[in-house]
């Protein structure tokens, strides 16, 4: 027998108000709210999730076991329905009587509202919604569950007339659930605002709070109307649903929706609003710390490294993860790049550390770890990239990268300048920064450089001098022993290959001729491409000269060279009064050119010749008149540098130096074809 209704379906939704002014709904809604003091907190996100359960969209699996299953697998869960199901009761009961009874949408509401004064807006919401499931889960048992297949369950709905009007009723039962859904949606949102933190210069939360009221309102009034279709699908006897009706599920639908993509904007919004004060927070912290004496370097450490308070933050390979412990008063280098680091830095600076720890038990003092911190922003495409270079590392780095704060990464770009270039950062025992970047320290002298201070720099550079020693000292053991033998020594590099030809076999006819022993060595380009891999094809196949066959040395030869000029740039070397400085240049304009020479005999003599390809093959194209001009009886490499000074004179110039910078103060431009971000160069650039 179907139930009997005091009004017309039809009469009921005629009697929804119009609420055109939601400032004055607003304050309706508010009055129904208790005092802030007298406000209960309650943690309903188990009940929540209890009532996730019994809306289960993608199985439809509800059964009467459901509340009791889920309870069961909560105890929380089970302790906040247990003492909140008498309210939870009342409030289903109230909304069922008052929907059979043909009370409007916006009365039933209020009432609803009105019974839950001391709760916050997302608990309100919380205990209505599993108020309304207690009663929609009746309904899906008996329509989905046995309809088909339980007799007794046919038996009641043919009873309740559901087997017509669910059949007919279908595309509303679907529009009920599509409502639903956006209502669990929008109170998910809500209680993730209120476990934000609590701070009051967040405008962002303000303004979401603000929302509340109204947004819970047309939640809970969204509940009312399902209950009612719900109702009436139970009850109905010779009535159909109405378009008007209809037509309501599907507008509450929309304005749901729209309030859910606005309540979850402004949830982003105050992500990004903490995030803010988080990374400011981290930067301060920093910046505090590195201006603080220390105990150890623990807390410094910690801050860079375990912004997510990882207890195993580093990785070794071999060892797999780590506590940030084993670093506590070492002296620490942080390797910092992007995934754009190269295979060769990380070759050659594993070369270095294998040496240091060949000689590490004779040198007890040379202790430090290096520690990789990539600096990126975190994209999860990026995974394979970081995990290929992070397997080839043979020291520390971060487990991950997202384990670094993003004040972190603010503070290391604009504090320690990093941009684009990797840097090595050394925090000494008590976590004290010794050098803010001695990658170059570490290029030019390896770990010799140890303790990595400016000081330690320039008692280095007091004890070079411009010669083969300190060229390639280190690279390549054949010209240390050509340099120990007092051979003749000839560095050349370039990429054209016609030059090439013809100097190599112009300088060997003359080292013939004037009968001495000369080693001719092939050096590049800083950039090698492939032509000077086809070089390097032809040298090997015309025997014309030494070379190496690994372009990684060829790398290295040009990162040493630019390293001396910016080691001695931070330590304010000036060309004019610094001879060495003076040769680094000259060497490094030597880069742009088609060719060019050195020339070079022993590790302490002090005459070394360097000169363009075009100048050294003319001098040593004429080397027959310098015999007929008595040239003969100086020492060979006097010799060919009186004749390179003799034509220089007669020549125009063009010098022309191209570095990228490592300040981190210049502006970011993209590629007009591809987008990504172009790299920066400084030219220095001389021409008479």
């Amino acid at each position: 027998m179907s139930f009997k209704r005091s009004q017309s379906r039809s009469d009921r939704q005629q009697q929804i108000p119009k609420v055109s002014d939601d400032n004055a709904l607003t304050k309706q809604i508010n009055d129904t709210h208790g005092h802030p003091d007298d406000v209960r907190e309650f943690d309903v996100k188990p009940l929540l999730q209890m009532v996730e359960d019994v809306f289960d969209f993608k199985t439809n699996d509800v059964t009467q076991e459901t509340v009791a299953d889920s309870l069961d697998q909560n105890t929380k869960a089970r302790y906040v329905f247990e003492s909140l199901v008498d309210l939870i009761d009342k409030i289903g009961s109230e909304i069922d009587n008052k929907c059979r009874e043909g009370a409007g949408g916006h009365e039933i509401t209020m009432g609803t509202l009105k019974k839950l004064p001391n709760y916050s807006w997302g608990a309100k919401l919380v205990i209505t919604l599993a108020a309304f499931a207690m009663n929609y889960g009746e309904f899906w048992v008996v329509k989905v569950k046995y309809y088909e297949s339980d007799m007794l369950a046919k038996s009641i709905a043919r009873l309740k007339q559901l087997t017509r009007v669910l059949d007919e009723s279908s595309g509303q039962v679907d529009e009920m659930k599509r409502l639903i859904e956006v209502m669990i949606n929008i109170a998910k949102c809500i209680l993730k605002l209120k476990e934000l933190p609590s701070l009051s210069t967040m405008t962002s939360i303000h303004r979401a709070e603000e929302k509340l009221p109204i947004t819970v309102y047309w939640t809970i009034r969204s509940m009312v109307a399902c209950s009612s279709l719900i109702t009436g699908l139970m009850g109905m006897e010779d009535e159909r649903i109405s378009a008007t009706e209809t037509w309501e599920l599907s507008s509450l639908t929309n304005k749901l929706s729209d309030m859910h993509k606005n309540l979850n904007a402004q949830l982003e919004n105050c992500y990004k609003e903490i995030d803010k004060e988080n990374q400011e927070k981290a930067f301060q912290e920093l910046k505090t710390l590195t201006k603080t004496d220390q105990n150890d370097n623990m807390q410094i450490l910690k801050a860079l490294i375990c912004g997510k308070d990882d207890p195993l933050p580093l990785f070794i390979k071999d060892k797999g993860r780590v506590k940030i412990d084993v670093l506590c008063n070492k002296n620490v280098l942080l390797l910092i790049s992007d995934l754009d680091i190269s295979e060769d830095d990380i070759f050659m600076l594993t070369n270095i550390q294998e040496s240091r720890d060949l000689r590490k038990e004779q040198q007890e003092g040379h202790q430090y770890e290096i520690v990789w911190l990539p600096i990126i922003d975190w994209k999860d495409d990026m995974q394979d990239r970081f995990k290929k270079l992070q397997d080839g590392m043979t020291w520390y780095s971060i487990c991950h990268p997202s384990l670094i704060d993003r004040g972190v990464i603010r503070f290391v770009r604009e504090e320690w300048h990093f941009e684009k270039k990797p840097i090595l950062v050394v925090l000494d025992p008590k976590g004290k920064v010794a050098s803010f970047n001695a990658i170059h320290m570490m290029w030019i002298w390896g770990d010799l450089a140890f303790p990595f201070t400016t000081s330690r720099e320039e008692e280095l550079w007091s004890k070079e001098s411009w010669g083969l020693k300190l060229l390639v000292n280190g690279l390549d053991p054949a010209v240390i022993n050509w340099a120990a033998e007092e051979k003749y020594v000839c560095l050349y590099g370039g990429d054209d290959i016609e030059w090439i030809r013809k100097f190599t076999n112009t300088a060997k006819q003359v080292a013939k001729s004037a009968g001495i022993p000369l080693e001719m060595l092939y050096v590049g380009k800083s950039n090698p491409k492939k032509r000077v891999a086809r070089n390097i094809e032809t040298i090997i196949w015309e025997n014309l000269s030494h070379l190496w066959e690994d372009k990684t040395y060829i790398w290295y030869f040009w990162v040493r060279i630019e390293s001396m000029w910016r080691s001695k740039n931070q330590l304010g070397g000036k060309t004019k009064d610094d001879p060495i400085m003076k040769k680094i240049m000259k060497v490094l304009s030597f880069d742009s050119e088609a060719g060019w020479a050195i020339f070079a005999k022993g590790f302490d003599n002090q005459i070394v010749v360097e000169a363009r390809g075009n100048i050294i093959l003319s001098c040593l194209e004429n080397y027959t008149k310098w015999k007929s001009d008595g040239t003969q009886q100086k020492e060979f490499i006097a010799a060919v540098k009186d004749a390179v000074e003799d034509a220089v004179k007669e020549q125009h110039h063009c010098n022309r130096l191209t570095f990228p910078p490592d300040d981190g103060k210049t502006s970011e431009i993209p590629c007009a074809d591809c987008d990504n971000i172009m790299e920066r160069f400084i030219l220095y650039k001389c021409c008479d």
